[in-house]
């Protein structure tokens, strides 16, 4: 096998050639920032998180295979959490209505883990892609439930 090898014997630096790699700091920063307002979600009820994904969509199509990885992780995370926040509201109103006839008080028990469970869920997925995008590394399985 012959091996390419520039003038000082080592191997060629990789050159990424997609659309968006010449600006990698650029994408690091977006997604830094995306799961900077993901993270501001907690304190803003979520308006933070929908700028951040917004953001997330809109770098999506132009970033590096790398930054991508991490766009559609973000974009995933931000409708798993809905849906769950959605299935978490549901389950509250049908507790409430249950409560009445003294039958939904389990449900009122449960819902703080549940509720819990979801923000910490949340927050480990926001904190293990944040640790993975400062050091420029690709998200290993982005369609990943858990993290």
């Amino acid at each position: 096998m012959t091996e390419t090898r520039s003038a000082l014997g080592r191997q060629p630096e990789h050159i990424d050639l997609s659309p968006g790699a010449a600006a990698g700091s650029d994408s690091r920063a977006m997604i830094l920032v995306v799961y900077g307002l993901y993270f501001a979600g907690f304190i803003t009820g979520g308006l933070t998180t929908v700028v951040g994904l917004v953001l997330a969509y809109v770098g999506r199509g132009s970033a590096a295979a790398w930054a991508e990885s991490h766009y559609d992780f973000q974009v995933r995370t931000f409708w798993l959490f809905l849906l769950g926040v959605v299935a978490l509201v549901g389950f509250t109103l049908v507790s409430v209505v249950l409560t009445a006839v003294l039958v939904g008080l389990l449900g009122f028990l449960l819902l703080g883990p549940l509720w819990l469970a979801l923000l910490v869920w949340y927050g480990v997925r926001c904190a293990v892609g944040f640790n993975h995008a400062l050091s420029s590394r690709a998200y290993p399985n982005p369609s990943a439930l858990v993290v």
